[in-house]
């Protein structure tokens, strides 16, 4: 017991991870729209990513806590946002890098309209503001690695989880 809770129950490993899952995303949309720091492309997709990862635990209250998908799911989705995460540290720590990205989607659509493979492309390769440095793809990957953990958690507390 840890202040009340009992952490021997997946339920209460999957609540956690919503809440800081959550956190991290109402952080990103205060950085956004409060502090006016506009997002690039690789920072779009670990926040999907997160996104992704959040739904899933939640929908992991809902079921039947015994199945080990969802935990599996959710760490399957925080392996990618690592991914992008490091992408953005390639593009930020190696001289050069930057430079083979495509533009920002705010150029694409003052200037012309862009196409969908230009959009889809520029979550995966980056944009050219991915390069300027930024604490965000560290503390990316610090929640992503948080929620690992909890998903293992989850995992190994599942099949042992008697809350009905």
């Amino acid at each position: 017991m840890f202040l009340g809770f009992d952490l021997r129950h997946s339920e209460t490993w999957a609540t956690l991870g919503v809440l800081i899952g959550g956190g991290m995303l109402f952080s990103t949309l205060v950085l956004e729209h409060v502090f006016a720091l506009n997002p690039c492309y690789l920072c779009l997709s670990q926040r999907y990513c997160m996104f992704l990862a959040v739904f899933i635990t939640t929908l992991s209250l809902f079921a039947e806590p015994r199945r080990g998908i969802f935990p599996v799911l959710t760490i399957v989705c925080c392996l990618g946002g690592i991914g992008f995460a490091f992408r953005q540290f390639y593009l930020q720590y190696v001289p050069g890098a930057a430079e083979s990205c495509d533009a920002d989607l705010n150029y694409y659509l003052e200037n012309n309209w862009p196409h969908i493979q230009d959009i889809v492309s520029g979550f995966f390769k980056g944009s050219e503001s991915c390069g300027d440095p930024s604490i965000i793809p560290i503390l990316s990957c610090d929640a992503f690695l948080l929620l690992i953990t909890i998903a293992v958690l989850q995992l190994v507390y599942g099949p042992q989880s008697s809350y009905k």
